[in-house]
């Protein structure tokens, strides 16, 4: 999408500023297609940490025949997305295709307006308001009430669904990371795949990503903008930590940061969200913890291992077409100190998850 087009800045504009409009005109659209709408069977969650690669495993997942996902393009009108898909048809200020370019996290991923994206936040940001406020806990439990949104949000699915005639959702959401009770709540049988990656490699991403898109930003506040109102938090000038209810931690992982000290505060948060996912795994047997680096160099077999957990079929051609673009790991290479400073502050919740230091 060309975000510094003036349609699409405008619509966006108008979608975040009254999205109780917008949620609204979501259930008129709702009740228009009501009779065509069939239940939620087992949806599939990709989550972890930021840049644990669960973009990849996402596109790996949406190859499925079965699997529909959101897009790039159903952003901005997340809300009515069988309005939004039929529009998609008139408006050719919104591109159905184009050729693949590098995403702006600058990674080597290339995507097209229908390549798989985390779309479904602006959904979760509209009915749960203090989500990205990192001094409020972001964890929400098999208590949780808001029937608001979850009929929306089930309803949601089922229009998706419609709309790519397909029988499975799938979404990536690192911040479902701390919702996993509550969706299963939602959906029993819903079925999750948490990623995760070596501490050394993921701290140092993490770290560079922040500046990258601070810098990004800071040249282009459009990016800034399109961002908040997409509900990616995770770097930037607006970033935000998720709170996993441990006060203390997020205390000390903040004033690293206030102290300029980012690499050991990227480092503690690394360590209080994996201690984190290392809790939340024993919870259900509907969760799934894939090592990022298992995934790149057994890529066959690791998908095969994530089609059967998530239940589905799948034959030699399928697991062919997810495992093709999944790439190696590499480690980055560090000074000394900065290794230090990872290998400290997040040894003994890596040895959780097998993972050694050099």
């Amino acid at each position: 999408m060309n975000l510094q087009h003036y349609p699409y800045q405008l619509l966006a504009k108008w979608i975040a500023d009254d999205p109780e409009a917008w949620i609204a005109l979501g259930n008129i659209e709702t009740r228009m297609l009501a009779r065509n709408l069939l239940p939620v069977a087992s949806p599939v969650y990709v989550t972890g940490l930021a840049r644990a690669g669960t973009t990849i495993l996402t596109e790996a997942i949406a190859s499925h025949p079965e699997i529909a996902t959101h897009t790039y393009r159903d952003f901005p009108c997340i809300f009515t997305p069988y309005i939004w898909n039929r529009l998609l048809g008139v408006f050719d200020w919104v591109p159905h295709r184009s050729a693949p370019q590098e995403r702006a996290h600058k990674d080597g991923i290339m995507v097209t307006p229908q390549s798989p994206e985390a779309m479904e936040e602006a959904l979760w940001m509209a009915f749960f308001k203090q989500l990205h406020d990192e001094n409020h806990p972001a964890v929400l439990g098999p208590q949780t009430s808001n029937p608001a949104f979850a009929a929306f949000y089930r309803e949601h699915i089922q229009k998706l669904l419609h709309v790519r005639k397909k029988p499975r959702y799938a979404a990536k959401a690192n911040y479902n990371i701390t919702r996993i009770a509550y969706i299963l709540s939602l959906f029993p049988d819903a079925q999750f795949v948490i990623v995760v990656r070596h501490p050394e490699a993921l701290v140092w991403s993490l770290y560079q990503k922040d500046i990258l898109f601070c810098a990004e930003q800071e040249r282009d506040p459009a990016t800034l903008t399109h961002m908040d109102r997409a509900g990616h938090f995770e770097f930037g000038k607006h970033r935000t930590l998720i709170h996993t209810g441990d006060d203390a931690a997020i205390a000390s992982i903040q004033t690293c940061f206030a102290d300029g000290d980012d690499i050991r505060a990227w480092a503690r948060y690394w360590a209080m969200m994996h201690a984190y996912i290392k809790r939340v795994s024993s919870v259900s047997p509907n969760i799934l913890i894939v090592r990022h680096e298992d995934l790149c160099q057994a890529p066959h077999a690791k998908m095969q291992e994530i089609f059967t957990h998530c239940q589905l079929d799948y034959n030699d051609a399928m697991l062919n077409a997810s495992a093709g673009n999944l790439r190696e790991a590499k480690m980055p290479t560090l000074s000394e100190e900065v290794r230090a400073v990872i290998c400290e502050e997040t040894k003994s919740a890596a040895q959780a998850f097998d993972y050694s230091f050099r």
